[in-house]
């Protein structure tokens, strides 16, 4: 196979992203750092916990909804040390302020580099939007900023309109 082919089936295989350590290679999809010790992503793999674990991460948040992911994360996760935290967002109805603050609050708790996924990424990216706006007080432009900067993609207009909509309601 030509060297050219070889490089980009590895580019387009490999996603490399890291606060702690720079070869560090998982396999989730849609990797983003939207801050110095937050990584966003789709789901990771067993292997990619471990990578977490080894360079450094203390704590994973995963924002699936109940009985969406196959491996058992929490147990892997608590195996290795890692602390496991599950906001079960199952969908855009799930988009609440509510669980914007319980994201927060589950933020608040690592106590150092931070993964966090859902399947893809997009409702990590979401969920961080309507946090920015509702609990840091973000502009709604800079709310949307920070979801895209983290992952969300499909929900962009769902989450555009419940900003707009709140942005409204308390001009």
């Amino acid at each position: 196979m030509k060297p050219f082919l070889v490089s980009l089936l590895l580019v387009a295989g490999l996603t490399c992203a890291s606060m702690a350590d720079d070869r560090l290679v998982l396999g989730a999809a849609n990797i983003h750092q939207p801050s110095e010790h937050l990584t966003t992503a789709g789901q990771p793999s067993a292997n990619d916990l471990e990578r977490l674990k080894a360079a450094g991460y203390t704590t994973v948040i995963n924002l699936q909804g109940l009985g969406e992911n196959a491996l058992d994360e929490a147990a892997l996760a608590t195996t290795l040390g890692i602390r496991y935290i599950a906001l079960p967002i199952a969908d855009a109805n799930d988009l609440t302020v509510e669980n914007a603050f319980r994201l927060d609050a589950a933020l608040k708790l690592a106590d150092g580099p931070t993964f966090m996924h859902c399947a893809s990424g997009n409702r990590v990216g979401a969920l961080m939007a309507l946090r920015a706006y509702h609990v840091l007080n973000m502009s709604p432009a800079d709310a949307m900023a920070v979801g895209k900067a983290a992952g969300m993609t499909k929900l962009t207009p769902v989450v555009s309109d419940l900003i707009d909509s709140a942005a409204k309601a308390h001009p």
